[in-house]
């Protein structure tokens, strides 16, 4: 398995800088945007496992993006903001939510949280040998007299 990509959305370049750094320095892959409607051409591109998504963006707000990613992408996001009203309007959304100051360990544990709740479901997937029909895997001496 090749390298997590991050998408970083947040409209302070110092933000994305700093949060860039960090996550190449522990070796993700890291995509950033200022803001939706530029994070929407990267998310359609493909190759993105996780969004941490500013909740406070110019234009389309992070949680009509956020909707957006969840609901049509399937990404796990991280809602950062240093807007308290904000974080209150995600409190019935099902992202993680960290406020803003953030420390870059709390990111990092977040981020390492998602993505492995995502392996997780995926490998809940992965079923063999189920009374479904038409099992995922065939044992090897099915496929030798089909």
């Amino acid at each position: 398995m090749g390298k997590h990509c991050v998408l970083i959305v947040d409209d302070e370049q110092a933000i994305r800088e700093m949060l860039q750094s960090a996550l190449e320095g522990v070796g993700y892959c890291v995509r950033v945007a200022a803001d939706a409607a530029e994070a929407r051409r990267e998310v359609d591109q493909g190759g993105i496992d996780l969004v941490i998504l500013d909740a406070v963006l110019p234009g389309e707000s992070g949680p009509s993006f956020g909707e957006y990613v969840a609901r049509d992408k399937k990404l796990p996001l991280v809602f950062l903001s240093g807007d308290p009203g904000a974080l209150r309007e995600l409190r019935s959304a099902p992202f993680v939510r960290l406020g803003k100051p953030f420390r870059l360990t709390q990111v990092l544990h977040v981020i390492d949280q998602e993505l492995q709740a995502v392996a997780r479901r995926a490998t809940k997937n992965l079923v063999v040998g189920t009374k479904t029909p038409g099992p995922v895997v065939k044992d090897l001496p099915e496929v030798l007299t089909a």
